[in-house]
């Protein structure tokens, strides 16, 4: 049986059986995996952190024939305790893991995807609009999973980009079928959420309520 050492950031926590639990973890280079951890008691409060969701952990685990895998050994690297203490910002941490869960697949190597969770992540309770932030993290998730090719232009043409299809940034003249058409307003902003390189680019922008509901509604379809 193969150890190996990995980190990882909890999404999900089941009870199993007696002190047990399955977690569900997504990592960077083995994608979603699953580890059966023993022992679990409300008197051993450090195995007891490594199933919390959202913290982020390094696992030592042990491969059999099963898809399960076996813990050995863990530590703590970081709580995410602040996300703990508003109902808003779970609110949002909960989104994101739910587009990890039902994207993401086991062995697949998702570095890019996973590096950007983390950081979105951390970020959440420092936003006094964390809705903006979600609506950043969806447009770079789906251009990190390769969904996503959003640039100013029309992919096929020099003109003004008005439309989302199928992934695509198009002009009305190209566009057979829009998945999403959005205002010359609404496209700027857009560009910004997708390709701000520091936080402080979205902890100053105003996004009405339509408009982050219009890129909630695209990325949940490409997904």
């Amino acid at each position: 049986m193969n150890e190996e050492k990995t980190e990882g950031i909890v999404l999900r926590s089941l009870e199993y059986k007696d002190s047990q639990r399955i977690v569900s973890v997504f990592t960077p280079y083995a994608g979603m995996i699953s580890v059966l951890i023993k022992g679990i008691s409300s008197r051993n409060l450090p195995l007891l952190s490594l199933c919390n969701p959202f913290s982020r952990v390094e696992f030592l685990i042990k491969r059999k024939n099963s898809e399960l895998l076996t813990f050995v050994d863990g530590s703590l690297l970081d709580s995410n305790l602040p996300l703990r203490q508003a109902f808003s910002s779970l609110a949002i941490a909960g989104q994101m893991a739910q587009s990890i869960l039902t994207s993401q697949l086991a062995g697949k190597s998702s570095a890019d995807t996973y590096f950007l969770f983390r950081s979105y992540l951390k970020q959440i309770p420092t936003f006094q609009a964390p809705e903006i932030l979600l609506a950043s993290f969806q447009l770079k998730f789906l251009t990190a999973e390769g969904l996503l090719a959003l640039s100013a232009t029309c992919n096929l043409c020099d003109r003004q980009a008005e439309i989302l299809s199928q992934g695509e940034s198009l002009c009305r003249l190209h566009s057979t079928g829009a998945d999403a058409s959005f205002t010359a307003e609404e496209w700027s902003i857009l560009l910004t959420l997708h390709h701000a390189k520091h936080f402080s680019q979205l902890r100053t922008l105003s996004c009405h309520p339509s408009l982050l509901h219009k890129i909630d509604i695209y990325f949940k379809k490409r997904l």
